[in-house]
């Protein structure tokens, strides 16, 4: 999977520009696709002239900042630790992309096979934002344990968004996404952000739970994610 795409013998124009900077490779129902982030109805609109059809929709919540420290009391079971990572910012170390591929293999867990992100995709979602955080949870006092859960947070200006949540169906129940998402909060909150953006699906009860749980409130718009063969028709 690769986060730039280039088609053979066509000319590289601003609008094949912008697809290849924006979109991600991946497989949906056994076709190679280009995949956009979660985008506006404008954006939306741009992406259906160059031929993407809408795959999902999504539900997008808010969560005030300037109030969290009643939530900071909120943390996961004593035999669970949360560490913090960045990745570089241009070439991925050696120690990102080992890092990425525990992840990626966690992320198929919560995601399936369609929507899973690879290594390249989530160095890609690392790196979407100025600044990022990536919070993974391991059980305590054991070294080189798999990864149980993990989040990717970035911030840009006086905005943060939750960009992914993964926990191991095996340890949820355990208030290990609530940890992961506090965590979060507060990182944002200190890099002086003022609200905390996250999108789901309308149907994942779960996760919608979860989130009302922490206070967070549903924006009126939504967002959408599009796709495109990777290697249109001529």
């Amino acid at each position: 999977m690769s986060a730039r795409v280039t088609t053979t013998g066509a000319p590289r124009t601003a609008d094949q520009r912008r697809i290849n900077r924006t979109c991600v490779s991946a497989t949906h129902g056994g076709r190679r696709v280009l995949r956009t982030p979660a985008v506006g109805t404008t954006e939306a609109r741009w992406y259906e002239a160059q031929g993407f059809t809408i795959v999902q929709h999504l539900v997008v919540l808010r969560r005030d900042l300037t109030e969290t420290a009643s939530l900071l009391h909120r943390s996961p079971t004593p035999d669970v630790e949360i560490s913090t990572h960045s990745v570089a910012r241009r070439r991925a170390r050696t120690g990102d992309r080992d890092r990425c591929a525990s992840l990626a293999d966690l992320d198929a867990t919560g995601f399936g096979t369609d929507w899973r992100l690879t290594i390249d995709a989530l160095l890609h979602a690392c790196r979407s934002t100025p600044i990022h955080c990536v919070f993974i949870a391991q059980p305590s006092g054991i070294d080189n344990e798999m990864p149980i859960g993990y989040a990717i947070a970035g911030v840009a200006y006086e905005t943060a968004y939750l960009q992914r949540l993964v926990v191991a169906p095996e340890h949820r129940g355990r208030r290990i996404a609530t940890a992961l998402v506090v965590a979060s909060m507060a990182w944002a909150r200190s890099k002086f952000a003022r609200h905390l953006l996250v999108n789901t699906e309308p149907h994942n009860t779960a996760a919608l739970a979860l989130y009302r749980s922490l206070d967070f409130t549903t924006d009126a718009d939504g967002l959408v994610v599009l796709e495109r063969d990777e290697q249109p028709a001529t």
